[in-house]
């Protein structure tokens, strides 16, 4: 129901989260059947995207003494049909998670972070009426990474926007975001590690950067 593409990137990350979960799950009190509880659940997850990205994502971020009566799978959100919002809750929710489930979990919320970096990166290249098919030169790629990240950081859903309104964005970046010049050193810093001596970058090249830009900012 997940998608087969998607299923197959979250296998693909399952090792490696499994591996980096296993300290945290050894510490978290068990049920009957070896299996932690939402409480716990939600903090191994919130602990993990800590440590990997700099990630509070909200719905798995203790707020406060609820937090832990919450299901960990509703951090899924509309990512996920309904339905398989539900199936995934009477699995997990009745009977706890053991390690490999809590990897499952946690791969699959982070690959959906991922899709919405990429949603909005096409959404910033529609924006200035570039092809996703197409190439960009290096001033038009920093142009479509530093939109990208001012949205990202003011908190702003780039599909919403027009192109007057991003132009907008641009000339008064300073004031919104007075260390913006570090965070452009940054990106440039990224982009020149991720796509080492291009004059010219494709869409995947830029779905690249942005997409180390997302785990390494905050």
């Amino acid at each position: 129901a997940l998608g087969s593409g998607q299923r197959q990137t979250t296998e693909a990350r399952l090792k490696d989260i499994t591996e980096a979960l296993a300290h945290t799950f050894a510490t978290l009190p068990k049920n009957e059947r070896g299996a932690v509880g939402t409480a716990g659940a939600r903090y191994a997850i919130h602990r993990l995207f800590v440590q990997r990205h700099g990630w509070q994502v909200q719905g798995v971020a203790p707020e406060g003494e609820t937090w832990s009566s919450s299901s960990p799978v509703a951090a899924l959100g509309e990512g996920v049909p309904g339905h398989v919002q539900d199936l995934l809750d009477k699995r997990f929710g009745s009977h706890g998670l053991d390690l490999h489930e809590l990897a499952v979990l946690a791969a699959t919320l982070e690959n959906m972070i991922h899709a919405e970096a990429i949603q909005s990166l096409e959404a910033t290249y529609k924006v200035y009426g570039e092809s996703t098919e197409g190439v960009l030169d290096e001033t038009g790629t920093e142009r479509i990474v530093d939109s990208y990240m001012q949205a990202y950081v003011l908190g702003h859903n780039m599909s919403e926007l027009t192109r007057q309104m991003v132009d907008r964005m641009h000339s008064r970046i300073d004031r919104a975001l007075p260390l913006w010049q570090k965070t452009r050193e940054f990106l440039r810093d990224v982009q020149r590690e991720v796509a080492p001596g291009l004059s010219m970058f494709s869409f995947a090249d830029v779905t690249r950067i942005v997409e180390t830009v997302s785990e390494r900012y905050g």
